[in-house]
């Protein structure tokens, strides 16, 4: 393939817009070419749905297509804010095709690629400059209802940089309390734009944007209303058994669920402590849409079914609205991890966290067909987990295979096996059936020292990782539970936790965790799961049990969390009765809240708003409406550490775009 690189005239934009913005574009003109299975010279066409000037919230479609047309291909498709760095949205696929709904407006470059997709080879590209423009005219503020009928869209005039501003809502013609966005960084001579979820369905609201100076001091703008729709979802059967009181954590007023179980569409939702629906992710009516973890700026983490519905195949990150904002698949992952050497992976499976540091960890499942192991005569099928880490592009720098460090002769504790449709099993590929080896269940960052925590669910271990921010050796530095290398320093065997969920640092030393007790109970009806708390001496390798605390039995699911005022949550996701559970309790074990839901739990999480994440550091989520500041730019969040660095700071730009970096405090 040869090519000639044209570079074209700077383009400067009207300082009206944003300073004055200089960019150097870069013609490609591809000169003809013959590939041996076609014969043709081809070029790849990239067009968007609408024209470009379109305002911000308008949902675009770009298609790009190979012509002449010939032999299957993949396609990859890549954005650019203004002058920042360019970032992939949506890795090799089959697909054709990506939709895009801008949340800032601006210059944006889409670009897509194209390769074969057998070969890999035969690479063109093309790219197109794109347009957003603001949606108000010369009212201050305004807001309308978006495709998803409970979440709005507020844009209101620009505000001086070095400032920042939210929004605060609450039930028109109310008194009650304003419930707040998190802050955004102001941009100079550009309209400020905000996704508005946390609302009840077919509800009068007022919404008003929030000016925060630099030196904290607020000035409120006029007042919008706006009427919400009617949920197009059917919430199952919710009630508050324990409603809250004194001792429960308002701060944490929206409770974000993982929903998982056959009969109920295993959305992710949001309820109030009312139990009243405010949120849903509205896509997949038919297929699987595992959520995972919420980000900061209000994104969403979903291990999700492909076209034709095997699960975890896709990994996604979706906004409020419902808009996946980035994709990649299995197949591509695999791809990668094969170029290094390692197994591929069958899916993703149970867990996807961004970390401080901007990058995305998930579990993929992998199989070996092996002789002889975990009690069997000939050949089995052994499931085992591997922690793949991806960076802003969401492309492999790092991963971690069971198959390298645990012993392959230690069995799942009750020789669990897996089949294909097994609730909680990733599909199979090499086999009908596999020993469900570790079922690893959740990947927690460790502050103290940049390593990771890893709940094997099957093993009834939790295990430290040398991660060490992605330059650890992978080796196991400790093993939590029974016949692990950290011995109880008091208490009796019946203190360890057995198929275990949800591990979490909530101090340097402590980590509370949600013990399912599948060995412990079994054949015993009376038994009972626990929440509990486990002090841990990492030097002399010796733990005990600080807090205990009985819950109904859960065969499977279920989460620990540290709340903002020091409370805990735990989530028992799967009773004996189908429903779920999540209870707050206080640092004395007594039950300030709890909610049940008719369908099974993966996990419950309390957090101040749906811009909040749910990966946490050892301090506490900060107040509602507390200065966290980030930008949103092609409609994915982007955090900057405060203070607030300037957006004349390109350098800091183009490291935030795409690449959420999380505050020491979250």
């Amino acid at each position: 393939m040869r090519f000639v690189v044209v570079p074209l005239q700077r383009q400067s934009r009207s300082a009206s817009v944003l300073d004055t913005v200089v960019s150097l574009r870069l013609l490609i003109v591809l000169l003809p070419m013959t590939f041996p299975s076609i014969g043709l010279a081809q070029s790849l066409s990239l067009a968007p749905s609408l024209p470009s000037g379109q305002p911000v919230g308008t949902s675009i479609s770009w298609e790009a297509a190979v012509v002449p047309a010939g032999a299957p291909r993949e396609y990859r498709f890549s954005i650019a804010y203004e002058d920042n760095a360019t970032r992939v949205v949506k890795d090799y696929e089959d697909t054709s095709t990506w939709d895009w709904l801008p949340l800032e407006e601006g210059t944006y470059l889409i670009r897509a690629d194209s390769r074969m997709q057998d070969t890999h080879d035969q690479v063109v590209t093309n790219s197109a400059s794109y347009e957003i423009t603001s949606r108000l005219g010369a009212a201050e503020t305004a807001a309308v209802l978006t495709s998803h009928p409970m979440v709005a869209l507020l844009s209101t005039q620009s505000c001086p940089l070095e400032s920042s501003m939210l929004v605060q809502f609450r039930t028109a013609g109310s008194t009650e309390a304003w419930r707040r966005t998190s802050p955004k960084d102001c941009l100079a001579n550009r309209t400020m734009n905000f996704w508005v979820a946390g609302m009840r369905a077919s509800t009068a609201y007022e919404l008003q944007a929030v000016l925060i100076a630099a030196d904290g001091a607020e000035e409120e703008r006029s007042v919008v209303n706006i009427q919400t729709g009617a949920a197009t979802y059917t919430l199952p059967d919710v009630t508050v058994e324990d409603p809250a009181d004194g001792a429960t954590s308002t701060a944490d007023q929206v409770l974000f669920v993982s929903a998982f179980g056959s009969g109920v569409n295993p959305l992710p939702l949001a309820l109030d402590l009312q139990g009243e629906l405010i949120w849903y992710f509205p896509g997949y009516s038919e297929r699987i849409a595992v959520s995972t973890n919420l980000n900061e700026g209000g994104t969403v983490l979903l291990l999700a079914g492909d076209e034709s519905d095997v699960q975890g195949q896709l990994l996604q990150e979706v906004d409020l609205v419902g808009t996946v904002v980035r994709q990649t698949t299995a197949r591509r992952v695999s791809e990668q991890l094969q170029a290094l050497g390692m197994d591929e992976i069958g899916s993703f499976d149970h867990e996807a966290v961004r970390f401080p540091d901007g990058t995305t960890l998930v579990q993929g499942g992998v199989e070996r067909l092996m002789t002889n192991v975990q009690g069997s005569v000939g050949q089995v099928d052994i499931l085992g987990g591997m922690i793949i880490a991806l960076d802003e592009d969401w492309q492999v720098k790092w991963a971690w295979n069971t198959f390298d460090h645990i012993d392959i002769n230690r069995r799942a504790t009750l020789n669990e096996k897996c089949y294909d449709g097994l609730p909680g099993c990733p599909p199979l590929f090499l086999d009908d059936v596999a020993n469900d080896w570790i079922h690893g269940n959740t990947i927690v960052y460790s502050q103290s020292d940049g390593n990771l925590l890893y709940s094997m669910r099957s093993q009834d271990w939790v295990i430290k990782i040398d991660y060490k921010d992605g330059a650890g050796s992978g080796d196991i530095v400790w093993s939590l539970g029974p016949d692990g290398t950290i011995q109880l320093s008091s208490g009796t065997d019946e203190d360890w936790f057995t198929h275990q969920h949800g591990p979490r640092y909530i101090d340097p030393s402590k980590i509370a965790i949600f013990d399912n007790g599948n060995v412990r109970c079994s054949g015993d009806l009376q038994c009972m799961s626990r929440g509990q708390v486990w002090n841990i001496d990492e030097t002399d390798r010796v733990a005990s049990v600080s807090l205990n605390h009985e819950m109904a039995y859960s065969l499977a699911l279920g989460m620990a969390q540290k709340l903002t005022n020091g409370n805990l949550l735990f989530t028992s996701g799967w009773q004996r009765d189908n429903t779920g559970e999540s209870t707050e309790l206080t640092a004395d074990s007594i039950a300030t809240f709890a909610i049940r839901i008719d369908t099974n739990l993966y996990r419950t999480w309390r957090v101040p708003n749906l811009y909040a994440p749910t990966f946490q550091l050892y301090e506490t989520a900060v107040p509602v409406g507390a200065p966290s500041r980030f930008i949103v730019c092609m409609g994915v969040a982007m955090i900057l550490a405060a203070p607030a660095v300037s957006r004349r700071d390109s350098s800091r730009a183009q490291a935030i775009l795409l690449a959420p970096v999380y505050r020491s405090r979250c």
